[in-house]
């Protein structure tokens, strides 16, 4: 009789080790996938920075045109308005003193 029981503590002892075995293969895929599932997620965020970096750069560049042109055209207006002065100038010698 020990021997059977001796036998079927050994049979309990190896079913428990299968199953913590079945466990933590479980568990190591689980693992294994949410590292895939991280690695993924953050090759998709240096994606989206890298992204995002181009667009700031290109939105810079604009930004810096646009100020160019600004500038231009505040020069010209400068320059128009001056010269509106000097018509405006002309036309009041022409007409004299009233």
């Amino acid at each position: 009789m020990q021997v059977v029981t001796s036998k079927t503590r050994l049979v309990v002892e190896v079913q428990k080790l299968r199953q913590e075995n079945a466990d933590l293969r479980a568990r190591l895929a689980a693992a294994h996938h949410a590292k895939q599932q991280a690695e993924s997620q953050a090759e998709d965020l240096r994606a989206q920075k890298e992204r995002l970096r181009v667009k700031a750069a290109t939105v810079k560049k604009d930004i810096e045109a646009q100020r160019r042109v600004l500038e231009q055209v505040q020069e010209k207006n400068a320059a128009l308005r001056e010269e509106l002065e000097i018509i405006k100038a002309r036309q009041r010698t022409r007409r004299g003193p009233r």
